[in-house]
């Protein structure tokens, strides 16, 4: 046991005396090292040549002139950063550390104020490759715009006593201009967008209204919102991100104010078309009373052309539909009225002649007959000729031998007017009672069962009579 012992002891003293030479082996190392190390004994270079107006300074401010590039302001950069990596080489055991420091600070700084330039100048960069392609949507503008807002930050930053001022200056005119740009880009998206929206609540108007239109004066309002829209729409600027949007809207809304103008037009065209016809119905009623039926027959026909030109589906189309019927029909009567009246032109000679014969009657042409209107002093005559009964060109002998002759010939005229335009030839007396009828079916007079007033007694106006 005891041997085991001593030697271990022997081996413990030796050991702490076998690190302590390692040791100092390693300090010697290191010492020497140090030594090696730039600017630690003699003289420093870098320390030296480090003076306000020395080659690097100078280099450094023929590349930061007004026009620079952007190549220059890193070549300025880089020649800048190199110093301050050899400046902080230096250890601080040496003797020209404290020097060393100085010129580091001072390279630092003007490294930093260059650099502010390099950040502007990569902002700048960044929103110059956003603008390309335009237009944009708003949000990318608005993105832009912040590159330009952090590249004149940066720029702002350069003092005016330090290098790349100058440049700073420049620049800074440049990008605020460039900024103040998209400012107007935005603002003009910003503007596009709003008339976009202001389109779209106006064409809704216009949906609304063309539901609810009935007048032409409901069309006219559809009309002018959707015109409203369009003009909306034109307003977009060409060249925002909004105008492709005004123009697929302007395709999409452009059928429904073609429809609102087609549909302004033609109720226009039915009020029109409806007010004229009942004029013209006026008008041809006018002159039936007056017994001029070729005028009253032109206005008819004129009335029908023009319920004619009332368009399906129009507010007035329901209640033209039943107008051309009457209309029709008052047409035929009118037309039936000038042919009896031509006919009596035919026979004018001879019927002025009947009835002037001791002033017999006077007669006109209605729609349906030709009404004579027999003079008081005659109408026994004629009444008592007509009760007879017998063929008109019969012979017929009155109780008055005296205007045998004249009933005679006026019933014989009457008669063969009556035949050839077959229509009744009605008689009526001074107070518009029926005396009798000339019935061309039957080819004979027929006197009235009993003596009355006619339901519509004739009006003696347009006498035919000379």
């Amino acid at each position: 046991m005891q041997p085991k012992w001593r030697l271990n002891s022997i081996s413990h003293l030796f050991w702490p005396r076998g690190i302590l030479g390692i040791a100092g082996i390693a300090l010697a190392v290191a010492g020497l090292y140090g030594m090696s190390r730039p600017c630690v004994l003699g003289p420093c270079p870098l320390v030296e040549r480090q003076q306000p107006d020395d080659d690097v300074t100078n280099r450094v401010a023929d590349l930061l002139v007004p026009t620079a590039t952007p190549d220059d302001v890193v070549r300025a950069y880089d020649l800048l950063l190199k110093h301050v990596v050899d400046l902080s080489r230096i250890p601080m055991w040496s003797a020209h550390y404290a020097a060393a420091q100085d010129r580091l600070q001072i390279y630092t700084d003007r490294a930093d104020t260059v650099a502010k330039l390099l950040s502007a100048q990569r902002s700048g960069r960044e929103a110059a490759i956003a603008s390309q392609n335009a237009p944009h949507p708003v949000d990318t503008w608005q993105g832009i715009e912040q590159h330009w807002r952090d590249a004149i930050t940066d720029l702002n930053q350069v003092g005016s006593d330090g290098l790349g001022f100058q440049v700073a200056q420049h620049k800074l005119q440049e990008y605020q201009q460039n900024q103040a740009a998209i400012a107007q880009r935005i603002a003009l998206e910003q503007q596009a967008q709003s008339k976009i929206s202001a389109a779209r609540d106006a064409a809704t108007l216009a949906e609304t209204r063309t539901r609810l239109a009935l007048t032409p004066e409901d069309w006219q309002h559809v009309h002018i919102t959707w015109q409203v829209v369009f003009d909306r729409l034109d307003a977009v600027n060409p060249y925002t991100m909004a105008y492709a949007e005004a123009q697929q809207l302007a395709a999409l809304y452009r059928p429904h104010i073609e429809v609102a103008q087609k549909r302004q037009q033609q109720e226009q065209q039915s009020v029109t078309a409806y007010q004229q016809a009942n004029q013209l119905s006026q008008q041809a009623q006018a002159f039936e009373a007056q017994g001029q039926w070729s005028l009253a027959t032109g206005r008819w026909q004129t009335a029908l052309e023009r319920l004619g030109q009332v368009p399906t589906d129009t507010i007035y189309y329901d209640q033209a539909q039943p107008l051309t019927h009457a209309y029709a029909k008052s047409l035929e009567r009118s037309q039936q009225g000038l042919q009896i009246a031509t006919a009596i032109q035919t026979f004018r000679d001879k019927l002025d002649r009947a009835c002037q014969q001791a002033q017999l009657c006077d007669y006109v042409a209605a729609s349906n007959a030709v009404h004579v209107r027999v003079a008081d002093m005659h109408r026994q005559a004629v009444a008592q000729a007509i009760s007879l009964g017998q063929p008109a060109s019969a012979a017929v002998t009155p109780p008055e031998p005296s205007t045998s002759t004249a009933v005679s010939q006026l019933l014989q005229v009457m008669a063969s007017l009556g035949s050839a335009t077959q229509v009744p030839v009605e008689f009526y007396d001074g107070a518009g009672l029926l005396i009798g009828t000339y019935k061309p079916d039957r080819s004979r007079y027929v006197a009235s069962e009993a003596i009355q007033l006619a339901e519509s007694p004739p009006e003696w106006v347009a006498v035919q009579t000379r």
